[in-house]
This record gives C-alpha cells, structure tokens and sequence, in this order.
C-alpha cells in the first residue's frame, strides 16, 4: 500500500475515495446499473464502484448496527449464488460489510464491500482469483476504508 493519494470522486457524487497512487476512475461504460469503475495499476484488476441513496435504518445513524446487519443480510441474500461469509467492521464514523462469496464464479471468490455512514451506503465489488487477491487485497480494503461521503 503506498501513501495517501488524491480523492477520486465517484460519479454520481455521493462519495469520494482515496487513489493511494494506485487506483484510477476508469471511463465511464455503459451497463444498467449506476456503476462506476477503478482500476488498479498495477494489477489491473477493476472495482465496480456505486452509492446508493436510500439506506433503511432505524435510526439514521451509524451506531444502529442490528439494522445494518439486517440490511446487509437482506442486500446479500440472492446477489450471488453459492455459500457466503460475512465480516462486519468499524473505523471510524464508518460501519461496513465485508461479503465473501467463494461459490458464485468457477476459478474466482467475489468480494463486496457495503460502507454506512447511517444515511448513505458505499457499494465496491470485484472477484479475482486466489493469486491475485494475495496481491490486491490490502489495497482494496484499504480504498474501502477510505471512502468519505458527501455531507449532502
């Protein structure tokens, strides 16, 4: 992981992440859902990158972690097929849902990342295989880590 970079702000302005010096916004691909895309340097493996306005919470905050879970448990159930793990996590003023799926894709384990600050949810997938998440793995969390949601 290299140092602090410039903020790549996500189209759609939601929210912005860190480039560490290693990620670039690709341009923009025409698909059916809102995604935006960053590529990796030097991998080149790309994050499909999107926020989502509406987040139910119960309370609106980011300290409501039975209502994320139950969000992410609901958002998870039928994304991809196969058995799935799940990590929840904190930094921060951040809560976030690390989702393994190791069974969706022959030869590739699925990663997707679900970021709150307890009005707006961050959205960052990708799927590699197991070499290649041996090398991308701590840059990708770090950039998930590092998103900062518009104060809108």
């Amino acid at each position: 992981m290299t140092d602090a970079g410039t903020r790549i702000e996500i189209p759609g302005g939601l929210f912005s992440v860190d480039s560490f010096g290693i990620w670039a916004l690709q341009p923009p691909v025409k698909t059916p859902l809102p995604d935006s895309f960053l590529k990796h340097s030097s991998s080149e493996i790309v994050l499909a990158v999107r926020g989502l306005r509406a987040f139910v919470s119960t309370s609106g905050t980011v300290d409501d972690a039975p209502a994320f879970e139950r969000a992410v448990d609901r958002y998870f159930d039928g994304q991809w097929a196969g058995r799935r793990s799940v990590e929840y996590w904190r930094v921060g003023s951040l809560r976030g849902a690390t989702g393994f799926f190791d069974e969706a894709m022959r030869e590739a384990v699925i990663r997707e990342w679900l970021v709150t600050d307890g009005r707006h949810l961050a959205d960052i997938a990708t799927f590699a295989t197991y070499l290649q998440w041996n090398e991308v793995l701590a840059d990708c969390e770090a950039i998930v880590r590092s998103v900062r949601f518009d104060s809108g």
